[in-house]
């Protein structure tokens, strides 16, 4: 319990650090699963369709999301494989965050405002894309479409 207490912590203070240094799609999945395997959670990550450069607002939130997602998988989800998938389609993207079936119990509750989907909701809004989110094959699914040119 205290370990995945721990690892939740530290999800959370990487979650809260602004990401400086350039944000291409590579160094943002890459640096999340990073961060992942450095708590121990297991994580795997993709992109499909035709990369593209895509404005600074969206890959901050693109990353904000992916954040949101990772630490909520890790609270709800103790012990569950973790995939973010980045696909690229024509006029948008799409980020989803997906978590199979928990393995372990869940811990303590950490200090937060319970707003982050809430809050991710009128992210995406703003940018004109949608957030949906609920249970996917025995864990959740987290997925983001933004209008992207």
């Amino acid at each position: 319990m205290e370990v995945l207490l721990g690892t939740e912590r530290n999800l959370v203070a990487q979650h809260r650090q602004p990401y400086r240094g350039p944000l291409t799609d590579t160094v943002l999945l890459d640096t999340l699963v990073a961060n992942l395997a450095s708590v121990g959670v297991t994580a795997t990550h993709r992109v499909e369709g035709h990369r593209r450069p895509l404005p600074e607002e969206l890959r901050q939130a693109l990353l904000r999301i992916a954040r949101e997602g990772m630490v909520n998988a890790v609270k709800h989800a103790p012990g569950a494989p973790i995939e973010l998938v980045l696909a690229y389609r024509p006029g948008e993207v799409e980020l989803t965050v997906a978590n199979g079936s928990p393995t372990g119990a869940p811990s303590a509750p950490l200090p937060g405002s319970g707003l982050g989907l809430a809050g991710l909701t009128v992210l995406a809004d703003k940018l004109g894309g949608s957030l949906r989110h609920g249970p996917s094959h025995g864990g959740h699914r987290l997925t983001a479409t933004l209008p992207a040119p």
